[in-house]
């Protein structure tokens, strides 16, 4: 095995195959169709495979194993090719370059004189991820000095006001924020990081006509306000209407510590976190495995303060499941 190929790993669960016209999606490696072949005979088999072409480069080496067998393959612009084999399970590595993270599958059985037709979707390895346009609204029950500190999970990009070590406001109860004389409705920052958790199996899958209609629904919901909604809406609306349909998760609360921790000074008696993680997609059958989440409505009583930002995905994950 080439000596980077157990550098990079993304663990899949194993799946066995005896129906034809099956389709399973393991995030990275996706079943399209299990079929006999009237080409092949005997014990023969076959597996096709093919890469999407935006991964195509002038080098496009693939480094792949067979049941730990490795070989390696130079790709053509269509990134496509095919592997013969005799019945039987096999199990699959394939690693393309330091970029991507590598693949796994495990126990993939193939009956004699099938074809089965595979997609494999590579992963940018350490993937950057944009957390955009975080900000936070100070409720106190009167006007008041408030210290608000940002342990950021990654380096900020922009802040408005500028963040010097913390932010130090008088805030007012309806909200308004003076800093250095100047009035602001919120804080705000922006910052690039890396990994974080959430549970992808809850969401909502939404066909862009109603995707405002589901903001207004659901912000509601949560308890923000109609100046709260018309923010968050006006930010993330455009970008999430652009697209054909979207997949959306809400993480909140404490699962935001994630992303940032928030120490402020005096002590809120309600501190809600509200951060939004979508991605476009082009088939709403694709995520049908996803339940609704359940949206809980925050708390505003006493000296309030509510945070909200979001994460654009380039690709939502996939359920991984054995079958």
């Amino acid at each position: 095995m080439h000596k980077y190929l157990f550098v990079l790993l993304i663990w899949m669960q194993g799946v066995m195959l005896y129906a034809n016209d099956m389709e399973i999606d393991l995030s990275d490696f996706v079943i399209e169709s299990n079929e006999i072949d009237p080409a092949l005979v005997g014990n023969n088999a076959v597996f096709k495979l093919r890469i999407d072409p935006s991964f195509y480069s002038v080098e496009n080496r693939l480094i792949y194993a067979v049941n730990n067998v490795t070989d390696t393959i130079y790709l053509d612009s269509t990134m496509a090719f095919s592997i013969s084999v005799t019945e039987g399970s096999y199990a699959f590595a394939f690693y393309l370059n330091d970029q991507y993270l590598e693949i796994f599958t495990d126990s993939i059985r193939i009956e004699a004189r099938h074809c089965i037709t595979a997609r494999i979707n590579f992963s940018v390895a350490n993937e950057i991820h944009l957390v955009r346009k975080p900000v936070i609204y100070l409720y106190p029950l009167k006007e008041m000095k408030v210290s608000v500190e940002l342990n950021s999970a990654g380096p900020l990009l922009f802040t408005y006001p500028t963040y010097n070590d913390k932010w130090d406001v008088y805030a007012s109860p309806n909200g308004d924020l003076k800093v250095n004389d100047k009035t602001y409705r919120y804080l705000f920052w922006e910052s690039e990081q890396r990994d974080f958790s959430s549970n992808w199996d809850e969401g909502f899958i939404l066909k862009s006509h109603e995707i405002v209609s589901f903001l207004e629904k659901t912000l509601a919901s949560f308890g923000m306000t109609t100046n709260e909604q018309a923010d968050f809406i006006t930010y993330w609306a455009p970008q999430m209407t652009s697209h054909n349909a979207c997949v959306l998760h809400f993480i909140t609360n404490s699962n935001c510590d994630q992303f940032a921790e928030l120490k402020i000074q005096p002590t809120p008696d309600a501190l809600n976190r509200i951060y939004v993680v979508w991605a476009p997609i082009d088939n709403v059958d694709d995520f049908d495995y996803i339940r609704p989440q359940n949206i809980q409505s925050i708390n505003r009583l006493g000296f309030t303060v509510l945070e909200w930002g979001g994460i654009e995905l380039k690709r939502f994950p996939r359920k991984k499941e054995a079958l």
